[in-house]
């Protein structure tokens, strides 16, 4: 996929990179952008972002007019303006089945370890949780943190890398899970104007992606990818409204 300049697009463009842990395609994020375009009064084309197009993207401020991603932005990305967010941290778990008696990581070696990986935050949890290049496992690459799990729970895999509320929702839902051990804290969810994005629009995408909250079906369907909520990034905390809003949010994650 070429990544087009943004003097020559007339929609707005919003590329979701980096997302894998969360979700499997561009169709999971149907329902945002349908959201996106009625209350920004434009067009949305949303474009799924992996691999070499996603260094490009992440790296190319004038290559989008929006991008929805998770996770440290890497070096060179400094022309990003930041205008949403998912309050809080997030953590990439390793995880198993209880019955399999892995409690080290050590004990994964050479074992079956699947990972939704790519240009994506889980390969820096897999260089932190195995950072001896010599002692790795045998990563298995899928579309999606879910996916990682239906091979957990097939016997398809002998751990996961996923993010913390995929591994909390799989609970709820009956699967068996054991933490054999949990990475640093990244960024959550944040998304960022490209460098050709005007003033006015970007104040309607991050009011947009703020507003998300009086919207039940769009809220709905992201509770559904683990996504919680947005608030703007240049609100203030100190704010009774925001401070209510952010609870709600934070509160909704911890389910």
């Amino acid at each position: 996929m070429m990544l087009a300049s943004t003097a020559a697009r007339a929609d707005l463009d919003l590329v979701i990179v980096s997302m894998q842990g969360f979700a499997e395609s561009v169709a999971d994020f149907g329902e945002l952008s349908a959201y996106l375009s009625k209350s920004i009064g434009e067009p949305v084309q949303i474009r799924y972002s992996g691999g070499f197009d996603a260094s490009l993207a992440l790296k190319d401020p004038n290559s989008f007019d929006v991008l929805l991603t998770v996770g440290v932005l890497p070096a060179g990305s400094e022309g990003l303006m930041s205008l949403a967010r998912v309050p809080g941290r997030l953590r990439y778990l390793l995880v198993t089945r209880p019955e399999l008696g892995i409690n080290l990581r050590a004990d994964l070696v050479g074992r079956r370890v699947a990972c939704p990986c790519g240009n994506s935050p889980e390969s820096g949890a897999i260089d932190e949780f195995f950072p001896n290049p010599l002692r790795q496992p045998a990563i298995l690459h899928t579309a999606s943190g879910r996916l990682a799990l239906r091979r957990l729970a097939d016997a398809l895999a002998d751990a996961a890398i996923v993010p913390a509320p995929i591994a909390r929702a799989a609970k709820r839902t009956g699967q068996a899970l054991k933490i054999v051990a949990a990475a640093s804290p990244v960024g959550h969810v944040s998304v960022y104007a490209g460098a050709g994005l005007s003033a006015a629009r970007r104040q309607a995408v991050a009011q947009a992606f703020a507003q998300i909250d009086d919207h039940a079906s769009v809220r709905s369907v992201l509770m559904q990818l683990n996504i919680p909520g947005f608030v703007k990034v240049d609100s203030k905390r100190q704010s009774p409204e925001l401070y209510s809003q952010i609870t709600a949010i934070e509160r909704r994650s911890r389910r």
